[in-house]
């Protein structure tokens, strides 16, 4: 859910001046998306998109209420079980989340690791052991 809210946002530039979505702009460089892997109840990133992926609130875009799917379910002849409902909530607050975060242009794909001290640290050693490996392979001169 989170990638479609990622790959869509409205970004903004350091001086809040409006950039492409990221989609549009691999669009344009003529590339696809590299999305991630679909999920087993993909049935419900259809319904959550159907009914919303959210509503209006006060202050902006809110997650989809109970009383909003109630309705959405009346509407499309839907029957969701309580499983489903709470999911669909669940849904549409990670995808206003995502929203909110991949506005800014160096947000990363929310389907990559999150990049932690730890695992740069990890990574540094392991390029500095392959670097390592190569010149000792190297022949001497």
């Amino acid at each position: 859910m989170r990638h479609v809210a990622w790959l869509n946002a409205a970004q903004k530039d350091s001086k809040d001046k409006p950039l492409p979505s990221r989609l549009e702009a691999i669009k344009e460089a003529g590339d696809k998306p590299d999305y991630p892997a679909r999920p087993l109840c993909d049935y419900l990133t259809a319904y959550l998109f159907d009914a919303g992926p959210t509503m209006a609130g006060g202050m902006g875009a809110a997650p989809l209420s109970y009383s909003e799917l109630l309705a959405w379910q009346q509407m499309a002849q839907v029957s969701l079980t309580a499983w489903e409902a709470q999911t669909l909530r669940r849904l549409s607050a990670e995808y206003l989340a995502q929203v909110h975060d991949a506005a800014s242009p160096d947000c990363p794909p929310p389907w990559v690791e999150k990049i932690t001290e730890v695992s740069r640290e990890e990574v540094s050693k392991k390029v500095q052991n392959a670097f390592q490996t190569l010149m000792s392979t190297r022949p001497k001169k």
